[in-house]
């Protein structure tokens, strides 16, 4: 589990200045 959260922790660093420029 500890690795999923790792994962989607990463995910979320890239992708959230990416949404946040595209203002999904």
């Amino acid at each position: 589990m500890r690795l999923g959260l790792q994962l989607l922790c990463g995910l979320l660093l890239i992708f959230a200045p990416a949404a946040g420029r595209a203002e999904i």
